[in-house]
């Protein structure tokens, strides 16, 4: 049983991998590799987020969100939705990752982008009303999740030349969607509170000759009641806030239980260095007295990078 947070393994022998549950135990999701791909390990994990095999870590773009598409138009894998009472089967083809809302009345699926579209982060994703089998389509979706009542849908959009790019809230009973916030700008690290409707989203550019994006930190209590207020902090405009210093897209936003506080990760600013004129080098030298072999130099160097400060 793979549950809300539930891990890998195949469904039947038939290429299925990642199911998840339902939390009513009356549906279950898994994605059904094409049979090239059903033979090796290629077993995603489930999980609450159904992230695919490879995707970025948490605290980059497309964070847990993005399985690669297959390459020359060969056959890729499938999502399958199972109705467990009456056997029926609900496929979605070229499925990248799923997510069951709390109450499972509503599931998410996020189809893989286009090949030709790198510089994208989005890509289109259903919504289908688990009662009525009504199906909404939202496109150029990169970021999203159901809060934790399972009655808002907060998604960001990730376009062409960043044509709408923002935050987006969703009501699935109504239809209803309003911009929480939109600009000409990333917007990473979406992050619902685990209890109550708190929403934080961060927002940032890169800045000219430097490595690390600036963000601004985009914060919402109590969404779609009365009481509903915004934060906007912006370390630019903060003098208590530690110089050469940025939130950083590394670190998702973390909301303390009661949600009166975000805790953020920060990060050194660093200048951009200007590449060689030379050619890049493509050789490892590993010392014989190195203590860490160069394959596990090179993935701790890459965690450092990541690194953030709480």
């Amino acid at each position: 049983a793979a549950g809300r947070g539930g891990g890998g393994g195949g469904l039947g022998g038939g290429g299925g991998t990642g199911p998840q549950f339902s939390d009513d135990s009356r549906w279950v999701g898994y994605y059904v590799n094409p049979p090239e791909r059903a033979a090796g390990s290629g077993a995603g994990r489930g999980g609450r987020g159904g992230a695919p095999p490879g995707a970025v870590p948490p605290g980059g773009r497309n964070s847990a969100q993005g399985a690669q598409s297959a390459q020359g138009g060969a056959a890729t894998r499938r999502f399958e939705l199972l109705n467990l009472s009456s056997g029926e089967k609900s496929p979605v083809p070229n499925a990248a990752s799923f997510k069951f809302s709390k109450g499972s009345k509503w599931l998410a699926v996020r189809l893989n982008k286009a090949q030709a579209d790198a510089k994208q982060g989005g890509a289109d994703l259903i919504v289908r009303d688990l009662v009525t089998g009504q199906v909404r389509n939202i496109g150029n979706v990169n970021l999203y999740e159901f809060d934790d009542a399972g009655r808002f849908f907060a998604y960001t959009v990730d376009a062409a030349d960043r044509l709408g790019n923002g935050i987006y809230l969703l009501d699935p009973a109504s239809g209803e969607t309003r911009p929480l916030n939109t600009a000409s700008a990333d917007f990473d690290q979406l992050a619902w509170s685990d209890e109550g409707a708190n929403l934080a989203v961060l927002r940032g550019d890169k800045v000219k000759e430097m490595k690390q994006k600036a963000n601004t930190l985009l914060a919402w209590t109590n969404v779609g009641t009365g009481g509903a207020k915004s934060v906007e902090f912006d370390p630019a405009k903060d003098a208590s806030f530690p110089r050469d210093m940025v939130l950083s897209e590394f670190s998702a936003p973390r909301w303390s239980k009661d949600g009166s506080r975000l805790f953020v990760g920060i990060k050194e600013q660093e200048a951009e260095v200007a590449a060689a004129d030379s050619s890049k080098a493509n050789v490892d030298v590993w010392h014989w007295k190195d203590t860490e072999a160069q394959s596990v130099q090179i993935v701790r160097l890459a965690q450092e990078r990541r690194a953030t400060y709480p």
